[in-house]
């Protein structure tokens, strides 16, 4: 995996990322050193989000998920995701057209947060896509943490170094790493407290699919390809990445820079 840094002008303070040993610094890309703030934040704009859903999700793989709360600023490059294609989707939440509080948010305009409970413990980010009244979402399944690193280990209770591995992959991980909660339900990600952007450090690589993951519930739907990952990545979803050679493939020739 190639890691490339690029700075950019400077708008939201952070503290400084932790220092790595050398033998991660080829997984987890460091912040450079120096006045301690962030990229430019600047979310992608509506019209990014108002497209389906299969086409989103691809596009999210190597953008930067950033949430600037008063704990403080985290990040993470996307490297996985899957797409939920609304009515006609049985693994859909929104599958024959259902409509309650809280799917409603599916509803309208894409470019927001769906943020829902599961097992009663856990919180998943979705994020909205396609125009009005057509609900389908993008459920972010994990990611390769960039900033606020040591905020991320201390919600999540880990204090090793090799913990940085599980830090964020999985969506209930990222969620509790990066603080998203029910609070976050409906926030407009084209705002500047929950938000998508391009990534200040990039991952290059090859674009994955393969089968959605637990939805095994959903009749045929369960075999369709709408999962997207980085391939190689080790911050993927831990038993996907194990098998991602027995059941994956690379999207047309689709690359992250």
């Amino acid at each position: 995996m190639t890691l490339s840094v690029h700075r950019g002008r400077t708008l939201c303070p952070q503290k400084p990322g932790p220092t790595l040993r050398a033998e991660q610094s080829n997984m987890i890309p460091r912040i450079p050193p120096g006045n301690g703030v962030a990229a430019v934040c600047k979310p992608l704009p509506r019209e990014f989000y108002l497209r389906d859903a299969i086409q989103v999700a691809q596009e999210l793989i190597g953008k930067e998920l950033v949430h600037c709360s008063s704990g403080g600023i985290t990040s993470g490059v996307i490297v996985e995701t899957e797409a939920y294609m609304g009515v006609t989707d049985p693994a859909s939440h929104a599958f024959g057209g259902l409509r309650s509080k809280r799917t409603e948010i599916m509803y309208l305009p894409g470019g927001r947060a769906y943020v829902y409970l599961i097992y009663g413990m856990y919180n998943c980010m979705n994020v909205t896509a396609q125009k009005e009244g057509v609900p389908e979402c993008v459920l972010i399944r994990a990611l390769q943490p960039v900033r606020g690193m040591e905020i991320m280990q201390a919600r999540r209770g880990l204090k090793n170094p090799e913990s940085l591995m599980n830090l964020t992959n999985g969506p209930g991980k990222l969620c509790q790493a990066m603080e998203i909660g029910a609070d976050l339900y409906g926030a407009d990600l084209c705002d500047k407290r929950l938000f998508v952007q391009e990534a200040e450090i990039p991952t290059a690589g090859e674009v994955g699919a393969s089968r959605r993951l637990n939805i095994e519930y959903a009749g045929n739907a369960r075999d369709l390809e709408w999962r997207f990952y980085l391939k190689g990545n080790p911050f993927v979803t831990k038993a996907s990445f194990q098998s991602e050679g027995a059941r994956g493939r690379v999207t047309k020739s689709q690359k992250t820079r």
